[in-house]
């Protein structure tokens, strides 16, 4: 029961598939929402992991599997070498995270699965944007690629933060405050290499 509660909560932050479009041009992902609103502090716990923490792992580790997608095609793409080198500390981090947010979700006795697949949430990169972007190079690719760096940035400190404010795992709590920092970080650096 708790697992189905806990499942339908990840389904309702997530927003329903758009249609299929073949954009002429692709569009930038959308501004990032509050998704950190729908994080929930009700205390249905695993030990000292409540249903926040385990919806922030479930949300997080995709979002970390599809930018690192993204960042695999940026080395020989990104025509700003100051730009390349954030894009490599960015995927360095998100490397060194992962296996932290696995860890919460082995606690938590939560599967594999992913409960967003195919949803268009704010700040993932999906495999239709990784369509989108794979054919292109030069500055079409820089734009749309920031764009995606930008969204799943600003997205990850804000859910990053509401898992700090309604979170009980200490684990989860630690994490979660080294994401926002390194997340706000990396945003800053972004916005100064773009401007």
């Amino acid at each position: 029961m708790r697992k189905l509660l806990i499942l339908s909560f990840l389904a309702a932050s997530c927003a329903p598939p758009p249609a299929a479009v073949t954009p002429q041009v692709p569009a930038p992902p959308p501004v990032a929402t509050t998704i950190a609103a729908t994080l929930d502090p009700n205390p249905l716990s695993t030990g000292t992991l409540n249903a926040t923490d385990i919806a922030w792992a479930q949300l997080m580790v995709p979002m970390h599997e599809g930018l690192l997608r993204l960042l695999d095609r940026a080395p020989d793409r990104l025509t700003d070498p100051d730009l390349a080198r954030l894009a490599a500390q960015v995927g360095t981090a998100h490397r060194a995270e992962l296996p932290a947010l696995r860890r919460i979700l082995t606690r938590a006795g939560v599967t594999g699965q992913n409960p967003h697949e195919g949803h268009d949430m704010p700040g993932m990169v999906t495999q239709a944007d990784l369509t989108l972007i794979t054919p292109l190079t030069g500055p079409a690719f820089d734009r749309l690629f920031i764009a995606h760096l930008r969204g799943h940035l600003e997205q990850v400190a804000l859910v990053s933060t509401a898992e700090g404010k309604s979170g009980t795992d200490p684990a989860a709590h630690t994490l979660a405050t080294t994401m926002v920092k390194s997340r706000t970080t990396q945003l800053a650096t972004l916005n100064r290499l773009t401007r």
